[in-house]
């Protein structure tokens, strides 16, 4: 039911931010999420859109391990912001922070 629904969403011009068969934000492993935030920081990837990463931020999780990365992300986001770079996951700083979370995502 799934495939067919992605089939129809697809047809319809709708593109899904995951690659992953069958997996949504909330499925989503400690690695997985990890590779989500690989394709951000490499513009993309064969798991994830570039900009999944963005998505996976504008939703609350029940899943309390996913809730806390989406928080620790948003703080990254917070913490490297300023008036003249108001996303502050893509300054220097902000992304050598991703990594940094990929990397002990990964490990885990």
């Amino acid at each position: 039911m799934r495939q067919y629904l992605s089939t129809i969403l697809d047809w319809l011009g709708f593109r899904s931010y995951i690659k992953i068969p069958n997996r949504g934000f909330e499925d989503l492993s400690s690695k997985e999420i990890s590779l989500m935030i690989d394709s951000y920081l490499d513009n993309g990837n064969n798991y994830f859109e570039s900009n999944a990463l963005y998505e996976f931020l504008l939703m609350r999780y029940k899943n309390k391990e996913i809730e806390n990365v989406r928080n620790e992300i948003n703080s990254i986001h917070q913490l490297h912001k300023r008036p003249d770079a108001p996303d502050g996951l893509s300054t220097t700083a902000g992304k050598k922070a991703l990594f940094d979370l990929s990397q002990r995502l990964r490990d885990s």
